[in-house]
């Protein structure tokens, strides 16, 4: 049954190279390849973004690590937390990402970062002890899907995103259920109780601060377009952009033009704005 998202993947593979020329996935490979050669970050680096990543992706299993781990356990981790906090101003750089400005070391930020890191050793830690404690067929699954994922997301994509790392989510929930099951064996049901709703207080508000977060980055886009609408207004020439997502649809609203290397022809007086992180 696994080969038959092969055979479709194939078919569209194949039906992409009719249509344009060219193989859309095959892109995709060449491109992530070239760009870690040219641009991506050490292997540390890696390691740590994408631990960073999938913690803060399912902070929630970490707001239940006290039911997860015996207290042992939970002191390791607390020590992992502090070397962590103090060995990443270490790396100076996460990808493009400074962890020093000219006052010094970046600490709200790093430990952010730190504590996205001990959420995202959790996540695998839990995944494979419950394969080890059960060894079935059913958490061996479960263990490679989530390792899976976190390898994709890291090592194997152009650059690492939370869309790459949601993919693991049902799995890590599923874990999740059957560690803190371990209590309930012999019964219909487990017990629900305060324990286990108490830590979704913490997740909760987390998930309000990171909507919150999203909500101020959109509308920079819409803003920046604004501004640049507004400091630009009948200058003369043109007033070209680069970028998509919302700042290409709030600079299309307001009439600018995008610009295309291809096809697009400047002439003398035009502007070409260029963000520096959604230049494509």
């Amino acid at each position: 049954f696994l080969l038959i998202p092969v055979v479709l993947l194939a078919c569209y593979e194949g039906g992409a190279v009719m249509l344009y020329g060219r193989g859309l996935l095959t892109d995709a490979g060449v491109y992530a390849s070239s760009y870690r050669a040219q641009q991506g970050p050490g292997l540390a680096e890696i390691t740590v973004i994408t631990l960073s990543f999938t913690g803060g992706c399912l902070f929630t299993a970490l707001c239940y690590s006290p039911l997860l781990w015996r207290m042992r356990t939970l002191t390791a981790g607390v020590a992992l937390l502090v070397l962590t906090l103090m060995g990443l101003p270490l790396l100076h750089t996460l990808g493009r990402f400074s962890l020093h400005d000219p006052s010094g070391v970046r600490w709200v930020s790093v430990s952010q970062i730190a504590l996205f890191v001990a959420a995202g050793v959790n996540v695998l830690g839990v995944a494979i002890a419950e394969h080890w404690r059960r060894r079935t067929a059913e958490t061996l699954f479960l263990f490679l899907w989530i390792a899976g994922t976190f390898i994709f997301a890291g090592f194997l994509n152009w650059t690492v995103n939370g869309r790459s790392v949601l993919p693991m989510v049902p799995a890590v929930g599923i874990v999740l259920m059957l560690r803190l099951d371990r209590g309930s064996a012999g019964t219909d049901r487990p017990e629900v109780s305060w324990r286990l709703l108490l830590p979704l207080v913490p997740a909760v508000l987390i998930a309000l601060l990171v909507t919150r977060a999203d909500s101020l980055l959109a509308d920079s886009a819409r803003n920046a377009a604004a501004t640049i609408h507004r400091d630009f207004k009948g200058n003369p020439g043109s007033l070209w952009f680069q970028g998509h997502w919302g700042f290409q649809y709030y600079m299309e609203s307001l009439g600018e033009k995008p610009f295309d290397v291809h096809r697009s022809r400047l002439a003398p007086g035009d502007r070409v704005v260029v963000p520096a992180n959604n230049s494509f």
